[in-house]
């Protein structure tokens, strides 16, 4: 009886080890993103260059972003398409009733 007792009791911490291996993991990689996350953010390079738009370009490209201009880009593809479609008008075909087989009376 106490081998078997002993058994069991090695069965169940062998049990638990893939627990705490899997665990340990999980805490081992959440550390490191951690980390790699601090070190992104706080330290940076002041030799780097920074890239500024300038303002120009972006007045540009914030009138292009307007409403009007896009609706007007819209209708204008929409015009386009209509327009090269209109050679390839066919006429619309007539609906016509399907007979389905009726069971004999």
């Amino acid at each position: 009886m106490w081998n078997l007792l002993h058994e069991t009791d090695s069965a169940v911490a062998t049990a638990r080890r893939p627990r705490w291996l899997c665990a340990g993991a999980l805490v081992l990689a959440g550390g490191f993103f951690l980390l790699g996350f601090l070190f992104g953010w706080f330290i940076k390079s002041s030799s780097e260059a920074t890239n500024i738009t300038p303002k120009h370009n972006m007045k540009a490209f914030l009138d292009e972003l307007k409403a009007e201009n896009i609706k007007n880009f819209a209708l204008v593809a929409q015009a386009g398409v209509q327009w090269r479609d209109l050679g390839k008008l066919q006429p619309v075909s007539q609906i016509q009733a399907i007979l389905l087989p009726q069971p004999p009376e």
